[in-house]
C-alpha cells in the first residue's frame, strides 16, 4: 500500500499479467486497476493478506476484455475487499471470485467460466448487478445441479443481494436441469427483481428464472424444445433441427472440445441467422 499505511495505493495494469498479486492494506485501501487498452489476461492468482484486503476494478477500454484465469480471494480464507467491473466494460473470469463485495456495473459484459463464486463473510458484503445492457454470461464449466453466486455470509451485510436489469446467457451445454444462479438463505428475492432478469432462449433449448427456498435463492430450469419447435425458429426441416441438437449434445457430453462447445454456445446465443446456417451444415442431407 506505499510506504504509509495510511496511504490510499492504486496499482495500474495495462497489459498481460503472468504472476501472483497479493493485496495487503494499510489503513488505506490498496486497488488493482486494470485500464488496458488491448485485451488483457492475468495468469496467476490474486489473494488477499487478510480478509477484506484489496479491491479489484476492471476498467478497460470499452469492447476490450480482462481476462482473469485465476482464482481471486480464497472461498474458505482471505476474500479481498471488492471486485467491480465498471459500466460497459468487459470480464472473463476463469477461476473462482472470493470477495466481500461484487458489482457488475451498467452495461458491463462479465463472463464466469465456472462455478462456486463467493461472496461475502461474516454477514457482511454485497452482490449487487445490473442495469441497462448489462450481461452476464454463465460458462461451460456451470453444469446442472452447480451454483454460481453464494450470498450465504453477506445477507446481513449493506445492499446484501440487489439486481437490477440483467441479461443472462446460458452455455450450449446446458440443456436439461437447474442452475443455481443466487444462493442465499434469509434475503428475500422479490418479483420485481426476478423480472428484471432477461434469459436468452436458444432455438434448441428454454431457460425460466425462478424463486426457489422460500424465495431466497434464485435457479434457472433448462427444458429442450422439440425438434418440430427448432425447426420453425430456425426456418429448416426437422431433420436439419434433430443433427444440429445431435452435435450440440455430443460436443456437450464428449467435453474435452472446449472451443467447439463454446463456439456452439456463441451461435445460439446471437440471435441471427449464424444458427439456421450451422443447422444447414451439421445436418445429414434428406428430402423430408
Amino acid at each position: 500500500g506505499g510506504d504509509n499505511a495510511a496511504e490510499v495505493a492504486t496499482g495500474t495494469f495495462k497489459g498481460d499479467l503472468t504472476s501472483a498479486i497479493v493485496l495487503t492494506d494499510g489503513t488505506g485501501v490498496v486497488t488493482a486497476n486494470f485500464t488496458g487498452t488491448v485485451d488483457q489476461t492475468i495468469t496467476g492468482a490474486t489473494t488477499a493478506s487478510t480478509t477484506g484486503d484489496g479491491a479489484i476494478v476492471v476498467n478497460n477500454t470499452t469492447g476490450k476484455k480482462v481476462t482473469f484465469a485465476s482464482n481471486i480471494g480464497v472461498a474458505a480464507g482471505a476474500k479481498v475487499k471488492s471486485v467491480t467491473v465498471s459500466a460497459a466494460k468487459t470480464a472473463e473470469f476463469q477461476g473462482v471470485v472470493s470477495s466481500l463485495s461484487a458489482t457488475l456495473a451498467a452495461g458491463s459484459i462479465t463472463t464466469f467460466l465456472n462455478d462456486g463464486h463467493v461472496i461475502g463473510t461474516g454477514n457482511a458484503g454485497a452482490l449487487t448487478f445490473g442495469g441497462t445492457n448489462t450481461v452476464i454470461n454463465i460458462g461451460r464449466g456451470v453444469v446442472a445441479g452447480e451454483t454460481l453466486f453464494t450470498t450465504t455470509a453477506s445477507d446481513a451485510g449493506v445492499g446484501g443481494v440487489v439486481i437490477t436489469a440483467t441479461t443472462i446467457n446460458l452455455p450450449s451445454n446446458f440443456s436439461t436441469g437447474i442452475i443455481k444462479l443466487i444462493d442465499d438463505d434469509t434475503e428475500v428475492v422479490s418479483d420485481d427483481e426476478l423480472a428484471l432478469l432477461t434469459l436468452t432462449n436458444t432455438p434448441l433449448t428454454s431457460f425460466v428464472a425462478t424463486k426457489t427456498d422460500t424465495d431466497f435463492d434464485v435457479s434457472i430450469t433448462a427444458t429442450a424444445k422439440s425438434d418440430a419447435t427448432t425447426a420453425s425458429e430456425l426456418g429448416v426441416n426437422t431433420n436439419k433441427a434433430t443433427g444440429l441438437r445431435a452435435a450440440v449434445l455430443a460436443a456437450a457430453t464428449q467435453g474435452t472440445d472446449t472451443t467447439l462447445i463454446d463456439a456452439f454456445t456463441t451461435v445460439l446465443n446471437a440471435g441471427t441467422t449464424t444458427d439456421t446456417d450451422v443447422a444447414n451444415q451439421v445436418a445429414p442431407q434428406s428430402d423430408t
